[in-house]
C-alpha cells in the first residue's frame, strides 16, 4: 500500500509539473506574439511600400535561428501568425493587397536565405498554398489593379515552392503530391480568364499574358521540379500511390501545353530547358504514362530551329543554343520519342512532289515551287 500511495503521489507530481510547463509555454507564446504583432502593424503602416515591406520582412526572418527543433517550430508559428494577420489588409485597397503579399513573400525569401535554408512542414505549406491560390486567379470586380495583386500572389507561391521539402520521412509522398498540385493550380489560375470570357483551352489565357508573366509561370513549374528532385530520389515508383502518379502525369501534360504558340526566343529557350528537366525528373517514375506524344506534338512545329538574333542583341541567344537544347529533348532516350523523331525527319526529307497535300491547289503554278521541283528531278 505504501508503494501504491508513493506511485500515486509521483503521478500527481508529474501531472502538476506538466501543467505548469504548458501554462508557462502558453504565456511565453502570448508574450512573443505581442511584439511580433506590433512589428507587423508597424511594417504595414500607410507610408510603407510593397518594396520596403518585402525587404523588412526578409531581413527579419533571415535573422531567426533554426538550429533546434523548438526554434523551427517557433519559426513556423510566426509564419502562421503572419498569415492570420494578413486577412485584414486583404479586405481594403489594392496597395494594401500588394503590401500584404510582399510581407509574406519577404518572410518566405528570408527562410530560403538563412544559413540552414529552413523548411516548413507539409501542413504549413498547404496552409499558405490554399491562402495564395484564390488570389492568383481572377478577382472580384471591386479589386482595382487586379493584375498587380495576382502577380504578387504568384511571386509568393514561387517563393513557397522554392523552399526545400521538410525532412519528415513520413510525409515524403504527401509533400510531392502537394507541391505538384500547388504548382499546377497556380499556373492554371494565373492563366485563367475573367468570368464570362469563353475559352476551351486549359491554358487559354497564357498567350494573353506579357512575356515576363509567362516566364514567371514557367519558372514556377521548373522550380517545383528542381526542388522535388532530391525527394523523388528517395522514393521508388513502385512505392508511389496511383494518386501521386496521376498528379505527376497531369503536371507533365500541363507543362507541354506551355510551348504552344510561343514565339519569344527567351521563353522558347526557357521552355526547352524546362522540358529537359521534366523528362529527366518524371519520366523514370512514369514509364508507361509519361506524355511523350504530347511533348513531341508541342515541339514538332519548331523543327528545324530557324532563328536569327536581332541587331544589338543583349540576351545572347543564338540559333545554335536553341538547336542544341531542342535536340536534347527530341533525342531523349525513349523508344516512342525516337519513333516520332525519325518519322518527322523523314517527312521533312521527302521530295516536294510527294508533299503536294501541304500546298493549296491555287499554288500549283507558283514559279518558285516549279523551280524547286525541277532541281529535285535533276537530283533523281
Amino acid at each position: 500500500r505504501r508503494e501504491e500511495r508513493g506511485e500515486r503521489r509521483e503521478e500527481r507530481e508529474r501531472a502538476r509539473m506538466e501543467n505548469n510547463q504548458k501554462e508557462e509555454s502558453s504565456n511565453t507564446a502570448a508574450v512573443e506574439e505581442e511584439p511580433f504583432d506590433k512589428w507587423i502593424q508597424e511594417t504595414l503602416n500607410p507610408s510603407s511600400t510593397a518594396s520596403s515591406c518585402l525587404s523588412l520582412s526578409q531581413s527579419y526572418f533571415t535573422t531567426l535561428s533554426t538550429t533546434t527543433t523548438t526554434q523551427q517550430q517557433q519559426q513556423e508559428k510566426k509564419v502562421a501568425r503572419l498569415l492570420s494577420k494578413l486577412s485584414t489588409p486583404l479586405t481594403t485597397t489594392s496597395s494594401c493587397h500588394t503590401k500584404a503579399f510582399a510581407l509574406l513573400n519577404g518572410a518566405l525569401k528570408g527562410l530560403v536565405s538563412t544559413e540552414t535554408t529552413s523548411s516548413l512542414s507539409c501542413d504549413v505549406v498547404q496552409l499558405i498554398g490554399n491562402f495564395l491560390i484564390p488570389h492568383i486567379g481572377p478577382l472580384d470586380d471591386d479589386v482595382p489593379e487586379e493584375e498587380e495583386v495576382r502577380d504578387a500572389a504568384t511571386y509568393c507561391l514561387l517563393s513557397l515552392l522554392s523552399l526545400p521539402p521538410s525532412s519528415s520521412q513520413s510525409e515524403e509522398e504527401k509533400e510531392v503530391l502537394l507541391r505538384f498540385k500547388l504548382s499546377q493550380n497556380g499556373v492554371q489560375r494565373r492563366c485563367a480568364l475573367d468570368e464570362g470570357t469563353e475559352d476551351d483551352e486549359e491554358l487559354g489565357g497564357l498567350s494573353s499574358l506579357s512575356r515576363l508573366r509567362r516566364s514567371t509561370c514557367f519558372t514556377l513549374l521548373h522550380t517545383t521540379l528542381v526542388t522535388l528532385q532530391p525527394l523523388l530520389l528517395l522514393l521508388s515508383s513502385l512505392e508511389m500511390t496511383e494518386t501521386t502518379k496521376t498528379q505527376m502525369q497531369s503536371f507533365a501534360s500541363l507543362t507541354t501545353l506551355c510551348l504552344h504558340n510561343e514565339t519569344d526566343p527567351r521563353c522558347l529557350l526557357q521552355l526547352l530547358q524546362l522540358f529537359s528537366t521534366l523528362q529527366n525528373t518524371l519520366a523514370p517514375y512514369l514509364p508507361h504514362n509519361f506524355p511523350h506524344e504530347e511533348l513531341f506534338d508541342a515541339m514538332a512545329p519548331y523543327y528545324p530551329i530557324q532563328f536569327t538574333p536581332p541587331p544589338n542583341d543583349v540576351h545572347g541567344i543564338t540559333q545554335n543554343i536553341l538547336h542544341n537544347v531542342y535536340m536534347d529533348c527530341l533525342t531523349w532516350p525513349n523508344e516512342r520519342m525516337r519513333e516520332l523523331s525519325v518519322e518527322m525527319v523523314l517527312d521533312r526529307l521527302r521530295p516536294l512532289e510527294k508533299k503536294k497535300s501541304y500546298y493549296d491547289e491555287d499554288d500549283d503554278d507558283d514559279e518558285e515551287e516549279e523551280e524547286m521541283l525541277e532541281k529535285d528531278k535533276k537530283w533523281k
